[in-house]
């Protein structure tokens, strides 16, 4: 419950930072003790601070499937909910739509087709990621699939489906923020998402389940992107 309620929160906090401009407030204070006119940056303002709003609920909403289905359906120890909590608030929301969004030339008020793309990348990655996952989920809790791999639902386009929808997300929120910081960031996640985590995944499966998953990579040879990658 505590978890639930953290996330439920996540798009109020963002709302509240922006609409008091938390990100100038701070942006200014650190230019001041600095003495460098370049931190006087322009808040985000109009229809952008209802959209990040938005964006925010959209991800908590996602994550709070993610937590439930990351620990097979039961509730998370305490310590952990607390981490992933707050790691999804201040880190993954808080940061980029507040602090990283504000420049000195500042974003415009009204969205774009560059807003609009974020938006549905935002969706899509959820229902990649946490769609695939409750799908497995479901799929291991029924007793008569103890033991067997799961190829069908989304994962039976891709292998690491759910790893794609991740990226995604931090996609969505590069575009939505116009953040270089975010876009280097894209780049450091697809490395360790698509060359470290996936590689280890899938050695991980091919130990523990051997021919029923060769029977998998022959049926699904795609691992990231269906009948591309």
């Amino acid at each position: 419950i505590t978890g639930a309620l953290i996330h439920l929160s996540i798009p109020f906090a963002v709302n509240y930072l922006l609409k008091i401009d938390a990100g100038c407030r701070f942006a200014r204070a650190v230019g001041d003790m600095l003495g460098r006119k370049e931190f006087d940056v322009k808040p985000v303002g109009g229809d952008r601070i209802p959209f990040y709003t938005l964006l925010s609920a959209i991800y908590a909403g996602r994550w709070m499937l993610g937590m439930f289905t990351a620990n097979g359906g039961g509730p998370m120890p305490w310590a952990g909910t607390m981490a992933a909590a707050i790691l999804h608030l201040i880190v993954l929301q808080v940061v980029p739509f507040v602090f990283l969004s504000v420049t000195r030339g500042g974003l415009p008020d009204e969205l774009n087709q560059w807003d609009y793309v974020a938006a549905i990348l935002s969706v899509l990655a959820g229902i990649l990621q946490h769609g695939s996952e409750l799908q497995r989920l479901l799929f291991k809790l029924d007793p008569s699939n103890k033991g067997q791999v799961h190829m069908s639902g989304l994962f039976y386009y891709a292998r690491f489906i759910n790893i794609t929808g991740h990226f995604l997300q931090e996609v969505s929120m590069a575009l939505a923020t116009r953040s270089v910081v975010l876009a280097l960031f894209c780049g450091m996640i697809a490395n360790y998402l698509f060359f470290q985590l996936a590689v280890e995944t899938d050695q991980h499966m091919r130990e523990k389940y051997r021919e029923k998953y060769e029977r998998y990579c022959q049926q699904t040879p795609y691992k990231f992107i269906p009948f591309v990658w």
